[in-house]
């Protein structure tokens, strides 16, 4: 099957913003791993990040028709640009009304039934898609297939939901040969070195912040440290990348990978600095030697979660 996955335009009108220029462009993994999974079950893809290709809605159009026709069209949105997605969305399917439009990410998932308001959605993802990709992309019945919304007989019908995928090691790396790499950066000032890039090594967060909507669960799931190396060896040597910024919610959470992935850049002796995210109560100082590599910011608070933490908080991951 032709496939086609698209990573929608962030639109800036004014082009004398200073975001423009200054803004990150990273690359969309997600979309990345969706392609991968298809391309290990024999599908031909073909990925699009406007984003990075700086094109907007307009110019998608003739992009997409010269490298046509495709049988299936995944879009992912977040909410800012579901109208970017959902104008896309019209324009595929005019141009080839058999095709099976589908949308996923965090705005579809969270919001189903308004985003198959619009007619020329076929499928709503929801949660993490590789696995549902797969089935329907196999072209199974859609009532079998978990994970799904879609509509029948004018009603919205909600399978299901799918039970996350447990190994993440299972996974095969992302489709980076597909996307446009020479074209991310990070946020002006963000990394020390360059070209940098992003990776996730885990799926899911520690954390119970009440403002956070956890599309992945409330489990946190991890790929081994041997398997994270392995992706950044791969983008060092394909594409000279000399940063990695990881934009898990909170890396350091289990120790033993984080430790693992270390081992790992030490023994193969990769030219590499890397930075992360994570919560001041899942940082474990014993895996970051040394003062130049670890910068906490000031006032972090870390003095007060050590006094009014619960301690068992996060037991579970400090044992992995």
């Amino acid at each position: 099957m032709r496939i086609l996955l698209l990573n929608p335009p962030w639109v800036i009108r004014n082009r004398k913003n200073v975001w423009r220029n200054v803004a990150s462009i990273m690359p969309p993994l997600g979309v990345a791993w969706l392609a991968a999974v298809l391309e290990q079950d024999g599908h031909e893809v073909k990925v699009l990040d406007a984003h990075a290709e700086r094109l907007d809605v307009e110019a998608v159009t003739p992009w997409i028709r010269a490298r046509g026709p495709f049988e299936l069209l995944g879009i992912t949105a977040t909410t800012p640009l579901i109208g970017n997605a959902l104008e896309i969305a019209r324009r595929l399917k005019q141009m080839w009304p058999h095709a099976c439009v589908v949308l996923g990410g965090v705005h579809p998932t969270v919001l189903p039934v308004e985003v198959l308001g619009e007619p020329a959605v076929d499928l709503v993802v929801r949660g993490e898609g590789e696995n549902t990709l797969r089935e329907i992309a196999a072209e199974k019945p859609w009532e079998t297939i978990q994970g799904i919304s879609y509509r029948r007989q004018g009603q919205v019908v909600h399978n299901p939901d799918r039970e996350l995928i447990r190994d993440l090691d299972s996974l095969p790396l992302p489709a980076y040969h597909l996307l446009p790499m020479d074209k991310y950066r990070p946020a002006a000032g963000a990394a020390k070195r360059t070209p940098a890039t992003s990776v996730l090594a885990t799926r899911g967060c520690p954390g119970r912040c009440t403002f956070c909507y956890r599309i992945f669960g409330d489990r946190l799931r991890f790929r081994s440290g041997a398997k994270v190396a392995e992706e950044v060896k791969l983008l060092q040597e394909r594409y000279g990348i000399r940063e990695i910024c990881f934009y898990d919610d909170t890396f350091t959470a289990v120790k033993r990978e984080v430790r693992a992935f270390c081992q790992a850049v030490v023994d193969g002796k990769m030219d590499l600095t890397w930075s992360c995210f994570t919560r001041i109560d899942a940082f474990h100082e014993e895996n970051l030697p040394g003062d130049e590599g670890r910068r906490l910011p000031p006032g972090n608070g870390r003095d007060r979660v050590g006094q009014r933490g619960d301690p068992q908080e996060h037991q579970q991951e400090d044992r992995r």
